[in-house]
């Protein structure tokens, strides 16, 4: 990428990832070589659950109409989960292919996470997760645990947080 961000102040680059089966080189490929050859740290809003769902299970977000993320979302997490994960892995090889593997990347997971959980579904009076929303322990912690490990394969230096979505 040609695009320079010296000397402006900047310390960051954020991308969001998610919505391709696999690493965009025009599109996520161009944001961290921006951030490499700048100095700068990548950030990636992931998305890929929810865009994963509205690639391959016809969700939609829970405010736009249904079927939904609200309704559907943990079904689709417990059924599609390997390929949800070779998302979050084709995702990480990319990045460190084109920004190594030593430099810290920086990943918001999942805005949206909670709603596919217990918690989140007894929080939501509109919707309910059909089958029920996944426990939270499971959620937050073997599901989150695996995209955590997907991520620190490719990229060891990674600092992933959970996403609030406003």
């Amino acid at each position: 990428s040609s695009t320079s961000f010296s000397g402006q102040g900047l310390s960051h680059l954020a991308t969001w990832v998610g919505d391709n089966a696999a690493y965009n080189n025009d599109w996520e490929g161009d944001m961290v070589k921006a951030a490499a050859s700048n100095k700068l740290t990548p950030v990636f809003y992931a998305y890929v659950i929810a865009e994963y769902g509205k690639d391959n299970s016809g969700l939609v977000d829970c405010d736009v109409g249904s079927p939904n993320h609200c309704t559907g979302g943990a079904n689709m997490i417990r059924n599609h989960w390997s390929d949800i994960i070779n998302r979050y892995k084709a995702y990480a090889a990319g990045v460190a292919g084109d920004f190594g593997t030593s430099k810290t990347t920086i990943w918001l997971i999942e805005p949206d996470f909670l709603q596919y959980s217990v918690t989140g579904d007894a929080l939501n009076t509109k919707y309910a997760q059909d089958g029920g929303g996944i426990a939270d322990a499971s959620l937050c912690g073997t599901y989150f645990n695996q995209i955590v490990t997907a991520i620190k394969t490719y990229l060891p230096n990674a600092k992933i947080a959970v996403d609030i979505s406003p």
